[in-house]
C-alpha cells in the first residue's frame, strides 16, 4: 500500500499537520507575547514574507498542474487522431487484413481505458503488457500487406 495512491488521505493527514503546526505557533506567541512594539513589527514583516512564498508556491504548483493537464489533452488528443486515422486506413488492406486490423483497435481502446481506471501494479503491468502484444499483432498485419518496400524519406 503505497500512500500516494490514497490523495484524500494524503490531504487529510497534511491538514492536520497543518492544523496542529496553526495551534502550536499560536501557543508559543501567546505564551511568550511581549509588550514590545518592535518585536511585534518584526514579526508582522516575518508573517507577511512567508505568507508572500506560500502564495508564490501555491501559484507555481497550479501553474505546473494546468500545463500538465493540457499537455495530456494535447496527447491524448493525438493519440485519438492517430488510432483514427489507423481505423480509416484499415479499408486500404485487402479484405481479410482489414477486418483484422479494425478490430485491434478496438481492443487497444478497451486496453487504454482500463489503463486509467484505478488498478494495482500487477493490474498495469498486466494492460501493458497486453496493450504491446496488440501493437505487435497490428504491425503484423499491416507489414505483409505494404504495397511498397522502397521507401525514401
Amino acid at each position: 500500500m503505497h500512500l500516494l495512491n490514497y490523495p484524500l488521505a494524503v490531504f487529510g493527514i497534511s491538514f492536520l499537520i497543518v492544523a496542529f503546526a496553526v495551534w502550536f505557533g499560536h501557543a508559543v506567541l501567546r505564551k511568550n507575547r511581549t509588550k514590545d512594539t518592535e518585536i511585534s513589527e518584526d514579526l508582522g514583516v516575518i508573517q507577511t514574507a512567508t505568507l508572500t512564498l506560500l502564495a508564490l508556491i501555491i501559484g507555481f504548483t497550479f501553474s505546473i498542474a494546468i500545463d500538465r493537464h493540457d499537455q495530456r489533452e494535447v496527447l491524448e488528443e493525438s493519440e485519438a487522431n492517430a488510432i483514427g486515422t489507423e481505423y480509416l486506413r484499415a479499408d486500404l488492406l485487402p479484405p481479410n487484413a482489414a477486418a483484422a486490423t479494425k478490430d485491434l483497435p478496438i481492443q487497444y481502446i478497451d486496453q487504454q481505458i482500463l489503463f486509467y481506471a484505478r488498478q494495482s501494479p500487477a493490474k498495469i503491468q498486466e494492460i501493458r503488457n497486453k496493450t504491446d502484444q496488440i501493437q505487435m499483432t497490428l504491425w503484423n498485419e499491416i507489414l505483409p500487406n505494404r504495397a511498397c518496400t522502397n521507401y525514401r524519406y
